[in-house]
Parts: C-alpha cells; structure tokens; sequence
C-alpha cells in the first residue's frame, strides 16, 4: 500500500533531525489524536446538553437567540470544562498533607480555576451571555489544547446544524 496524503501517512514518513520517527511515537501521536478530538468533544457537547435539557430557559433563549452561541458556547465551556490533565510526579514530595512518591500519577484539575470567584462573577452559574470569559477549558499556556479552535467549531456545531430535538428556529416542544 502506497502511503496516502493523510496525517498517519504524514507521520510514518516524517523525520526528526534526519531520524524516521519511531512507530511507537506515530501510534502515541495518532491515540492523542483520537482521544483529545473525539472524547474530550463528545464530553463537552454531552455536558452542554445535560444543562440545557436541565435548564430549558437557557435552551430556550438559544433558539430565540441565535446570536448568542459564541459567547453561549465559551460559557458552557467555561462551567462543564471536558479537559484535565495527567502529570507524573519528579522526586518524592508532600502537599497539603498528602505524600506522593516519584512516578505516582496526579489528575491536575485546572478546570477548577473555572470557578475561581476572584476572575470569575457569579462562577457557579451559567450565563449564557457572559462577557469577560477567560477560562481555561483547554489548558493554559504551554500545555494549552492546540486544537481548542477546531474543538470550539465541533462543540458549537450540533446546534447550528440542527440537533433531533433542538431547532434551530422555532419553539422548544417536548425536549427532554
């Protein structure tokens, strides 16, 4: 079979200071692909709809204002984050009480400064129209989602496109 002019294909034949990048590489790279594109973004649109089923009047200001989803989007994003991350612990160390040994696993729970009432007004609520959302759904800094734009695009797009059960026009009927 004749490498393609997809990213795997890309991947296979690509090379780091003149070395064919490791197979076990490649597959690593492709499962972060799947994982971070596929479970992060069915868990962020799963999570929007919870609430909005939850909360019709926030679904219902949606169809009656359409306008709303970008700002919409950044909040639901902003309260049901779909994002942690895993790290490794360097050298034995203690906080807050609590021992961790080298190579012990740590679930850092930066969502967590998504309701930070310090950068945050109101930060345990959803305000669909929310102006300053400087959240960290997607990382910060350095380990900052590189495909958070493309997330952005797939988390807002059931509703554009119609969702069975969420129109894009009309009134709310029986949506649970």
């Amino acid at each position: 079979m004749e490498p393609g002019d997809d990213l795997i294909s890309k991947l296979l034949g690509a090379t780091h200071d003149g070395e064919p990048i490791d197979v076990g590489t490649v597959l690593g790279i492709v499962a972060l692909v799947l994982i971070t594109g596929i479970d992060t973004t069915w868990s962020g649109i799963g999570s929007a709809r919870w609430h909005l089923v939850n909360h019709p009047e926030d679904a219902a200001r949606l169809v009656d204002e359409p306008m709303l989803m970008p700002l919409a989007v950044e909040e639901l994003l902003r309260a049901y984050s779909p994002v942690t991350m895993v790290r490794q612990v360097r050298s034995d160390t203690e906080f807050a009480g609590c021992p961790m040994r080298e190579g012990d696993e740590v679930l850092l729970s930066f969502p967590a400064a998504n309701r930070d009432p310090e950068a945050f007004e109101r930060p345990d609520e959803v305000i669909l129209d929310r102006k300053h959302n400087r959240h960290v759904a997607f990382g910060v800094g350095i380990h900052r989602c590189a495909g958070s734009n493309l997330a952005r695009m797939e988390f807002g797009s059931p509703w554009k496109s119609g969702w069975p059960g969420f129109p894009p026009s009309g009134r709310l009927r029986g949506w649970r």
